[in-house]
């Protein structure tokens, strides 16, 4: 039984095929690795190039191409370390809103159980103090993150 080969891979063979039939033609090598690098196969790309020009030998456009794949990878690296940052950066923040809410709806727990039975009443405006201090950070924080949004 003859297993086939996937539809992407297909396609990339065919466009490699026709950089192959006309080597010096840019736009046949652009239309390559633009394929290669949406379908995440640059790699593949490297190893295609890599082959011709150790069969071929020092090639000028083989080593051009090489280099092309190269700057695409390192540009795919930063986007995604860029990406990465950034949900780290936003988890961060919600994380940093979930604690200032919920040190202010425990102080204010603490006022309401305080009103019905003074428990500490020595220690009320200490807990009022944190309870603003509190939502105030909250507020600001949840302020300042939709603004960088």
């Amino acid at each position: 039984m003859e297993q086939k080969e996937s539809p992407a891979l297909y396609e990339i063979n065919q466009l490699w095929a026709a950089v192959l039939e006309n080597f010096n033609n840019d736009q046949n090598h652009q239309n390559f690795l633009t394929l290669c690098q949406k379908k995440m196969a640059l790699n593949f790309a490297f190893q295609k190039y890599d082959d011709l020009r150790k069969t071929m030998g020092y090639d000028l456009l083989c080593e051009k191409y090489l280099k092309q794949i190269e700057v695409r990878l390192e540009q795919q690296f930063i986007a995604k370390m860029r990406k990465d940052m950034t949900t780290e950066k936003t988890t961060g923040k919600a994380m940093s809103q979930w604690i200032f809410a919920g040190i202010g709806f425990v102080g204010l727990a603490l006022l309401i159980f305080n009103k019905i039975r003074p428990t500490y009443p020595n220690l009320t405006g200490l807990v009022v103090a944190i309870t603003l201090l509190s939502f105030g950070l909250w507020l600001f924080s949840s302020q300042k993150n939709n603004n960088t949004l």
